[in-house]
């Protein structure tokens, strides 16, 4: 689907009335292309500062001042048909459709920042549950690697119930049995991995500090 088609399924009243101020437009000149689109849409075609006096309380000297600022940022144009000239506002409908778009896609990077939280939350309190502790602000941040390398909850939760029946209660284990099984699937279907260790040699310093100052017993 082309932008101008995805465009005209959408009410351009609605876009331009939720971001007439995100694209820079006053009060004034939101109302003048508002009636602007109501004559386009009774079939007119060239759109004057005296029709739309004649359907407005502005005075013919505002709109004029009104169109002409238009005009000049490019909002409102005239196009030549080869048959006269015609007024687009077909810049100001782009405009409010990117807003759109833009808006659309906080709105879905919010949820989707929602479900991170929630789904590292629900899998702190599982591991808190099972390994009979508090974790450390670094074993939840591993938490949150797992969610964001597309490690289901499901896979989770099986790497861990796997190392508690081999009596191995660590982040460590868990996340080494996590990234073993991907690296596995990944040489059985493409013959090659990308899946790397998430703990390197300073890591595992780390986690030793960490392990202190939390008192954390990996065999508790």
């Amino acid at each position: 689907m082309t932008k101008t088609s995805a465009i005209s399924l959408i009410s351009f009243r609605s876009m331009i009335l939720d971001c007439y101020k995100k694209i820079g437009l006053n009060e004034n000149e939101l109302v003048v292309i508002l009636m602007i689109d109501h004559l386009l849409e009774q079939g007119n075609t060239l759109i004057t500062g005296d029709a739309l006096s004649m359907k407005m309380k502005l005075s013919a000297a505002e709109i004029d001042t009104i169109l002409t600022s238009l005009f000049e940022r490019n909002l409102v144009t005239y196009e030549d048909t080869g048959m006269g000239l015609v007024t687009s506002i077909e810049n100001i409908r782009i405009q409010a459709y990117e807003e759109l778009k833009k808006s659309i896609h906080m709105e879905e990077e919010d949820g989707k920042e929602d479900e991170f939280f929630a789904r590292k939350k629900k899998n702190i309190s599982l591991f808190e549950e099972k390994l009979e502790r508090g974790l450390s602000p670094l074993e939840e941040s591993t938490i949150g690697d797992w969610i964001n390398a597309d490690f289901s909850d499901e896979e989770i939760k099986d790497a861990l119930f796997d190392c508690l029946r081999s009596n191995s209660k660590s982040i460590k284990a868990v996340d080494r049995a996590l990234r073993n099984k991907r690296r596995e699937e990944d040489i059985i279907k493409e013959g090659v991995t990308s899946v790397d260790e998430i703990y390197d040699d300073d890591i595992e310093k780390t986690i030793e500090i960490a392990k202190q100052l939390w008192n954390i017993d990996d065999n508790k």
